[in-house]
């Protein structure tokens, strides 16, 4: 709850804490300590991608705070997102 005031007022981002985004039957499984799986986590995942598309199309600014641990879940969440970068960014190698 914090970070969503200081997110939404002192820097003027959108806010979401991903854990709410979740279906309950998500939320069941959580409280009886079965862990997720993939299958359980897509809807999941492609709501928090039309919060993150939505917040682009509008030109918004948020924060997602998210785990997402996997490369898959990040690259499903990015996904027809397109980000402009600076010169410096195209042109400076990073680090494999």
């Amino acid at each position: 709850e914090r970070a969503n005031l200081i997110s939404k007022f002192q820097l003027g981002f959108e806010f979401a804490d991903a854990d709410t985004y979740h279906p309950e039957t998500n939320k069941q499984l959580m409280r009886q300590g079965i862990p997720l799986n993939d299958d359980n986590r897509l809807s999941w995942l492609l709501t928090l991608h039309n919060l993150l598309l939505k917040w682009h199309e509008e030109n918004k600014n948020g924060v997602l705070a998210c785990s997402a641990l996997k490369q898959k879940y990040r690259h499903l969440l990015n996904s027809g997102l397109c980000y402009p970068m600076s010169n410096e960014e195209a042109t400076t190698p990073t680090a494999a």
